[in-house]
């Protein structure tokens, strides 16, 4: 992902992208936030919004500039803080889409996690918006290519 930002950010805009990083523990968000990530408050009152209330439900992340080329908005989402909602999650992918999910597989909890705290927060801001637009997301080639071959 860090490849490709730079060109998604200059062919898109700054103001357009948020990069997704999963992290799973939050030591690690503190550590890799501290060297990789500029803390900002986000000025987009929508995106405020969604990161007051998810943290708010227990929801821990770091909203900031990424310290790469093109320096990309990033918001990091410490799934593990999404832990608890994991059986409703793994029981509503198999309701709806018939996907078994084995347990006590660490990544494919990982995954589900944070497929699951991803639609949250989207579905938050697009609400806040009440208007329909177009959104993009940047995930982990690592998470893709796991739900690709599971």
């Amino acid at each position: 992902m860090e490849t490709a930002t730079p060109s998604s950010a200059l062919s898109i805009g700054l103001r357009y992208v948020i990069a997704f990083a999963r992290h799973t523990m939050h030591t690690l968000i503190s550590l890799q936030a501290a060297v990789e990530v500029e803390p900002l408050t986000p000025t987009n009152p929508e995106l405020a919004q969604t990161i007051s209330a998810m943290k708010a439900r227990g929801i821990e992340m770091v909203y900031g500039r990424w310290l790469i080329e093109g320096a990309p908005r990033i918001l990091l989402i410490d799934t593990k803080t999404g832990y608890r909602w994991l059986d409703e999650w793994k029981t509503d992918l198999w309701n709806t889409a018939g996907i078994p999910t084995p347990h006590g597989d660490d990544e494919t909890n990982e995954a589900v996690v944070f497929g699951y705290l991803v639609a949250w927060f989207l579905g938050e801001v697009l609400n806040l918006l009440h208007q329909m637009r177009s959104v993009l997301t940047g995930c982990s080639l690592y998470l893709t290519s796991e739900g690709r071959l599971s």
